[in-house]
């Protein structure tokens, strides 16, 4: 710490209290790195505020000193965008503090929150009034309302409710400046000008802090039915999307691919799960598929369950699996949610987010595992994702545990490779996860030109120090 910093240090002291402007490198540790540990920054402090005031006074303190801030929510992304630089010099805001629930009205199906509540808490609450936020992550335990905005999460329910930008209605943000914008209004028709809100959904806290959200709920569920599917391969999945999506358009809420490969590494890493599944390493490409119904009904589980058998007849799949129990259905998805951490036992990998149009996904399956082979023969493609919505999370484990170094020390190469496929496509290298500090080189190269100067704009319109998270998206 320099001596230049501590007026600072002191006086944010001041607006949050001694004990929660963290220094000491041991506190400050776990805020200067993501959860993978794959990329670290320094930081010169950890500021916790606990009102929306807090964080106004703290990013004018900041602006005074011209000092730069990393808004951080629950360290879950893959991008890197809640990372400091190395410099050292950069106060990180963390809202985890910030956790209640404003207000809920069960007829307007709203819920007001602060930024700092985690996914899991606020759909927890909502549930008590039989309602439901539709935001389906997997690290909803741990990721903060405010991320879940600041990144435009998708997440396994986009297919029937879209992004987060469709359920955000009302935002309340805090400038560079530390001036307060209110816009937390919960109506659904508001034709008064530009959707301010927009512009601070996915933009990483480039622009601003969101401090406070409204969002949009949906009746709870009566009846959630689902299956767990192996597929005789990914044009069999995409003639059975459509044939689902056609028969139960307001019903299928998820449609998850799982390669074969993928399937073989949880098998291999996490037996306990793949057996409760009567999976092994030879069951090739499945799906997960899930369908949440307005009225309880037996019925409506009678035609899934023929449509289901239909598909089989139709050659598309091998098997069905129904889940009879809501044990058995947990199961499923805790089986699709342990690719990661197989992943991670398996060693470096190399992760990518990205999208195509529907119809192009085999294109996308065969052409980039051919691109990537030619760049080298130790990584292996882990696919699996949103089938529904494009997004495959298109990823790379080494062939051996051992060639960790080798993967890692390829991983520009192998994702320029795959780019170069997507663009090819007409897809986006970025579906879901954003762009942080990992992606904007990519950014600048396939978003060039108008597009790229408009977001410029806007940064340097709002944020013309550039002080709010710089070196991320722009």
């Amino acid at each position: 710490m320099t001596l230049a910093a501590e007026p600072l240090l002191t006086a944010l002291a001041a607006v949050v209290g001694t004990d929660r402007v963290l220094t000491n490198p041991a506190d400050l540790a776990p805020y200067e790195t993501d959860w993978r540990g794959h990329f670290k920054g320094k930081a010169l402090c950890a500021v916790l505020p606990g009102s929306t005031a807090e964080v106004a006074e703290t990013l004018r303190l900041c602006a005074q000193a011209g000092v730069a801030v990393v808004p951080q929510g629950g360290r879950t992304g893959l991008v890197g965008g809640g990372v400091p630089n190395d410099a050292g010099t950069a106060v990180v805001l963390n809202l985890a503090r910030m956790n209640k629930v404003r207000s809920l009205d069960a007829m307007a199906m709203t819920i007001a929150v602060d930024a700092g509540i985690t996914l899991a808490a606020a759909r927890q609450h909502a549930a008590t009034a039989q309602l439901n936020l539709p935001i389906l992550i997997g690290s909803e335990g741990s990721a903060q309302i405010g991320g879940v905005i600041g990144t435009n999460a998708g997440g396994s329910n986009v297919l029937r409710y879209g992004m987060t930008r469709n359920l955000v209605m009302g935002l309340e943000v805090v400038l560079p400046d530390g001036r307060i914008w209110n816009g937390m209004r919960a109506l659904t028709k508001d034709n008064t000008g530009y959707a301010l809100r927009h512009l601070f959904i996915g933009s990483e806290g480039t622009l601003g802090i969101v401090t406070g959200a409204v969002l949009q709920l949906v009746p709870e569920p009566q009846r959630t039915t689902t299956a767990f599917c192996p597929v005789v391969d990914i044009s069999s999945a995409l003639s059975l999307l459509d044939s689902l999506r056609r028969a139960h358009f307001d019903a299928l809420v998820a449609f998850e691919y799982i390669s074969a490969a993928t399937v073989a590494l949880i098998a291999k890493y996490r037996p306990e799960l793949a057996s409760t599944l009567s999976v092994t390493t030879e069951t090739g490409d499945c799906l997960l598929i899930e369908f949440a119904h307005m009225r309880a009904s037996e019925e409506a589980d009678a035609a899934i369950e023929a449509d289901l058998g239909i598909a089989f007849e139709n050659g598309w799949l091998t098997d069905a699996l129904i889940a009879s129990s809501e044990t058995q259905r947990k199961a499923m998805w805790a089986f699709r949610e342990a690719i990661s951490f197989a992943q991670n036992d398996a060693g470096y990998s190399v992760k990518n987010d990205v999208s195509v149009p529907v119809a192009r996904i085999p294109d996308l399956l065969s052409e980039a595992t051919t691109a990537v082979a030619a760049v080298t023969p130790l990584a292996q493609p882990i696919c699996y994702g949103h089938l529904g919505d494009g997004n495959i999370h298109f990823n790379f484990s080494p062939a051996t545990p051992e060639v960790s170094g080798e993967l890692r020390a390829l991983e520009p190469a192998i994702v320029a490779a795959l780019n170069s496929v997507v663009q090819s496509l007409d897809g986006s290298f970025s579906a879901e996860h954003g762009i942080g500090q990992a992606k904007v080189e990519t950014l600048a190269k396939f978003r060039a030109g108008m597009e790229l100067e408009l977001m410029r704009a806007i940064k340097t319109l709002l944020d013309p120090d550039n002080r709010m998270n710089p070196g991320k998206v722009v």
